[in-house]
C-alpha cells in the first residue's frame, strides 16, 4: 500500500477538523429544531446535509424524512408503493424508506389505458434516449392511432431531476391531468395513479421496477439460497 503524501495527510486532517468544528457549532441546539427544518428538505438537500457533519449525517438517514419525500414526489398511496417495490426491500431495515426512494428513482413509467381506442393496453416507456413522444402519428413512441381527438404530435414525457414530466406540445385538443387542464408548453410532474386524458383516450400512470433492479434482486436471492444450502450440507 502506497504511503500517503504529506499534502494528502494535511488535507484529510483539515477536512476532519472542519467537520469537527461544524459539529461543535450545532452542539447545544435542540435536535427537534433541526428535525423541523429537515422535514422541508428534498432528497438532494438531505444528501448535502449528510456531508456537513456527523450529527447531520445521522439525522439525514432518518426514515421519516425519506417516507415524506416518497409520498410527496411519487404517490400518496403508501400501499401502492409497497405492493410494487416492497418485495425488493427488507421490512426491518432502518433505511426502509430510503431504499424505497432508490427503487422509485430507478423505476420506469408505464401507461395503462382505461379509455379510448387502446383501452386495456399498457405500455412501458423508455426516456433514456430522450423525450417520449405521444400522439396519433405512427412515428410517436406512444401511438394512439385511431383517436381522432388526439393530435399527430400531442404531448411528450421527459425525465428530469429524477422525476417524470409531461408537456402538452400544442395540440388542438388539450391535455388533462386528474380532470384539470394543463397549460401547453409547460412541464407537469407525473405521480403514481395520475389520470391523463388526451382526446377520448385516458391512461393511468404506474411505475414498474427496472430490469436492473429485478435482476439484482434475483441474483441476491440465488446467492442467499446457495449459502443456505451450503450451510445445511455442513
Amino acid at each position: 500500500m502506497r504511503p500517503k503524501s504529506a499534502e494528502t495527510v494535511s488535507a484529510e486532517t483539515m477536512e476532519h477538523d472542519a467537520a469537527a468544528d461544524r459539529c461543535c457549532q450545532v452542539q447545544g441546539v435542540p435536535e427537534d429544531c433541526f428535525v423541523h427544518v429537515f422535514k422541508f428538505f428534498n432528497a438532494p438537500q438531505l444528501c448535502f446535509m449528510a456531508r456537513v457533519c456527523r450529527d447531520f449525517r445521522r439525522l439525514s438517514q432518518a426514515d421519516m424524512f425519506w417516507k415524506k419525500i416518497c409520498i410527496s414526489e411519487y404517490c400518496d398511496d403508501v400501499a401502492t408503493m409497497e405492493d410494487t417495490f416492497a418485495c425488493m426491500l427488507k421490512d426491518a431495515s432502518p433505511t426502509y424508506w430510503k431504499s424505497m426512494f432508490k427503487a422509485l428513482l430507478n423505476s420506469r413509467i408505464e401507461l395503462q389505458f382505461t379509455a379510448g381506442p387502446r383501452q386495456g393496453d399498457s405500455q412501458v416507456i423508455d426516456t433514456s434516449g430522450g423525450p417520449c413522444l405521444l400522439g396519433r402519428s405512427r412515428y410517436n413512441h406512444v401511438c394512439i392511432l385511431h383517436d381522432e381527438m388526439v393530435s399527430r404530435k400531442h404531448a411528450i414525457i421527459v425525465r428530469s431531476n429524477n422525476r417524470y414530466w409531461i408537456r402538452d406540445v400544442g395540440g388542438i385538443n388539450r391535455t388533462f391531468i386528474n380532470k384539470r387542464v394543463i397549460v401547453q408548453h409547460t412541464d407537469y410532474a407525473l405521480r403514481i395513479n395520475d389520470q391523463v386524458e388526451m382526446g377520448s383516450s385516458t391512461f393511468i400512470i404506474r411505475l414498474v421496477r427496472s430490469d436492473a433492479d429485478v435482476q439484482a434482486r434475483s441474483k441476491a436471492e440465488d446467492r442467499q439460497q446457495r449459502e443456505t444450502m451450503a450451510t445445511g450440507e455442513q
